[in-house]
């Protein structure tokens, strides 16, 4: 996935718009850097969710 911007929330959270404008968010539960690069562990349930649109 290619973002044209990223932005942190604080504890863990990230925030990502996407090239078209989509606004997704990502929570690291670990916060050590042991997350599945796959994504499969270490993230929230509702992580990469849209959560917002028009941010292009």
């Amino acid at each position: 996935m290619s973002f044209a911007q990223l932005a942190s929330g604080g504890n863990g959270t990230i925030y990502g718009v996407h090239q078209d404008g989509r606004l997704l968010f990502y929570q690291d539960e670990r916060h050590d850097g042991s997350n599945a690069p796959d994504g499969s562990t270490g993230w929230a349930a509702n992580s990469g969710k849209q959560i917002g649109q028009g941010w292009a």
